[in-house]
């Protein structure tokens, strides 16, 4: 239970996230990303800004509980 707690203090962190259109031209669509993590790391992408923010999500969950279980420091906001 107590490596639960842990995980979740994690996830239920607000972490800033960032977020810009896509131009046409590439693609279209909206990027976003949490840069507390570094410019690269978690960044998605979706056709419209709430599939976006709803993808940036799925991937911060399964990056924070690996991160968790590899042992490794998990950035705060």
């Amino acid at each position: 239970m107590g490596a639960y707690k842990r995980i979740a203090y994690y996830l239920n962190l607000r972490y800033p996230v960032r977020i810009k259109k896509i131009p046409e031209n590439e693609g279209g669509g909206y990027c976003a990303w949490i840069p507390t993590f570094g410019e690269n790391c978690l960044v998605a992408d979706g056709q419209t800004w709430n599939q976006a923010i709803d993808n940036l999500n799925k991937l911060k969950e399964a990056y924070i509980i690996e991160l968790f279980e590899k042992g490794e420091k998990i950035p705060e906001p």
